[in-house]
């Protein structure tokens, strides 16, 4: 059997009967930020087969004791669908966004500011969250939101291919 049609199959009969998507919502406490949990479905959690992103960009930690860089790839011209892949790995992570934030109104013709959030879906769960923050087209800031310990690690945009 297809590994692709396999995993959609096992998602499917995982969700069914699991409730409405509104009762799934979880809440998690990052530092001092909270940070809904959206159980994907079955269409959110497809493997990522993006052969031609439409748009990547690197990144790389700030301040850890190991840095690490990545890249996030999106795979169409909505920047809601995507992969991770880090640096020495060759298994890429499937994201997906699931809100975003007005952080600044845009003034004097300026676009707005906004923070993107996207979940890093892994072994079929919900794992991290990406937060990208976007003015008009560009990206200009990045963190992650390790689930594990809550941290908060700051992203560094080094490669855009806008």
């Amino acid at each position: 059997m297809n590994p692709k049609i396999f995993l959609i199959a096992v998602l499917a009969i995982s969700l069914a009967g699991c409730g409405n998507s509104a009762s799934k919502n979880k809440k998690q406490a990052v530092g001092s930020e909270l940070v809904a949990q959206v159980q994907p479905t079955t269409a959110q959690i497809q493997t990522t087969d993006c052969a031609s992103p439409y748009r990547t960009m690197s990144l790389k930690s700030i301040g850890q004791k190991k840095d690490f860089q990545l890249k996030i790839a999106f795979c169409d011209e909505d920047i809601k669908t995507g992969y991770v892949l880090y640096d020495g790995q060759t298994e890429t992570i499937p994201i997906r966004f699931y809100r975003s934030e007005t952080t600044e109104e845009g003034e004097d013709g300026r676009p707005v500011t906004r923070q993107l959030f996207y979940n890093e879906i892994y072994h079929d769960e919900i794992n991290d969250t990406y937060v990208l923050t976007i003015q008009g087209a560009r990206f200009y800031g990045a963190y992650y939101l390790r689930k594990k310990d809550n941290k908060k690690i700051e992203l560094e945009i080094i490669d855009d291919d806008l």
